[in-house]
């Protein structure tokens, strides 16, 4: 069931409804599952100081999106899934205020800066790590939260949350996963970028029992991969090495396009995918859609997929058209911000950081005092076409 619901903590204990508006037609109760595995005391949470009652009956969210340039269509998106977030949640003391940033960092601090003065409570949004770097000194100042839909790690600071979902993250879950089944050796073939950086860091975490046998890089522009899979092989004139000597799993942190070429490049140097397993972050999903056989039996890592069907339905019967990837974040934060409100709480770093976290459409999530974020994610198997679950996420931190 699509919904929104805050764990239970060991200070402070919310109770607000979980959202079934548009699936029961009424609002159910929900309470917190609890954990078999205690959860440790975090020393970076127990200093906190208890969230702060609110003033007034009002709470004004400033949406510092792209309404314009090259991002407006997901700044509209995001905006439209924080507008259902608030029809289905029956939130009509919350304020949506959009400031449009452009493609421009003095813009995004123009428009910062006028959300500041107009007294909003918190920032959703933005969406590029670069805007978010460029407000962060100013919101830090005004004490003013900053939601931020990047999915970069480095840009995490007090305050400051990167919610966009964390290619590091995902590798890492999948990777130790991969290595408790029995992959002990990895071979990386990767574009240069700083998404794939983040992933191989990551990975190289992850595979403390196992061995990173070989590592190809390749410029991001590159179409034709024949020379980098002939360098990731070993392959060399009158020498045709065996892939299975050297691998038992291949890295591709690549977009579903590029990947099809890879892979279809690999299994005609002699690769065979029935025994060797490729995975990838959760941009592997896209592959999801593609047809070539030769996929059947990647894994990516990515948020459970029901809840985020549920939403993209209503969604689509509401806005007539696909919502984009991170709408889903959008939604969540507004039911959290709608939560603390219920409960007559400001929508400070001090409520946002309790230690057991809340529960989304994305799944469970944490933040922390440092601006870090943690999720929990499922892994996922490619099928001819199709993806399926094969271990789900934890429901618990």
């Amino acid at each position: 069931m699509l919904g929104f619901v805050k764990l239970k903590n060991a200070r402070i204990f919310f109770q607000f409804m979980f959202i079934a508006l548009f699936l029961t037609g009424c609002d159910t109760m929900h309470k917190p599952q609890s954990s078999s595995i205690p959860i440790l005391p975090d020393p970076t949470l127990q200093k906190h100081s208890l969230p702060q009652k609110r003033q007034g009956e009002q709470t004004l969210v400033a949406l510092l999106l792209p309404f314009s340039g090259s991002g407006q269509e997901v700044g509209k998106s995001i905006m439209d899934a924080a507008k259902l977030a608030l029809f289905d949640l029956k939130a009509q003391n919350i304020i949506l205020r959009p400031y449009d940033t452009g493609a421009d960092a003095n813009q995004v601090i123009t428009q910062a800066e006028n959300a500041i003065r107009d007294g909003v409570e918190v920032f959703l949004g933005p969406v590029f790590s670069q805007s978010t770097r460029a407000i962060t000194a100013l919101a830090q100042q005004a004490n003013v939260p900053v939601l931020s839909l990047s999915n970069t790690p480095e840009i995490a600071n007090r305050g400051i949350y990167p919610l966009g979902f964390n290619p590091g993250e995902q590798t890492k879950f999948l990777t130790e996963y991969l290595v408790e089944k029995g992959y002990k050796k990895i071979a990386i073939l990767a574009p240069n970028t700083r998404y794939a950086q983040l992933a191989v860091e990551s990975l190289k975490q992850g595979a403390h029992h196992a061995t990173i046998t070989r590592e190809v890089y390749y410029d991001r522009s590159t179409t034709r991969f024949g020379e980098h899979v002939q360098s990731l092989l070993g392959i060399a004139p009158g020498h045709v090495p065996n892939p299975k000597d050297f691998m038992d799993a291949i890295f591709i942190p690549e977009r579903a396009d590029k990947l099809a070429q890879i892979v279809e490049v690999l299994a005609h140097q002699g690769v065979d995918f029935k025994n060797i397993k490729v995975f990838g972050p959760d941009i592997l999903k896209e592959a999801s859609a593609s047809k070539e056989i030769l996929l059947k039996g990647a894994l990516f890592a990515a948020p459970d997929s029901v809840e985020r069907e549920k939403f993209r339905k209503r969604f689509m019967d509401t806005y007539h058209y696909e919502p984009s990837e991170i709408a889903t974040i959008a939604y969540d934060m507004i039911a959290l911000i709608t939560s603390f409100t219920k409960e007559g709480l400001k929508v400070s770093n001090e409520a946002l950081t309790q230690k057991e976290g809340f529960n989304g459409i994305d799944g469970p999530f944490r933040l922390n005092v440092h601006g870090e974020v943690e999720r929990r994610y499922a892994i996922f198997e490619v099928d001819q076409g199709a993806a399926r679950i094969i271990v789900p996420p934890s429901r618990h931190f």
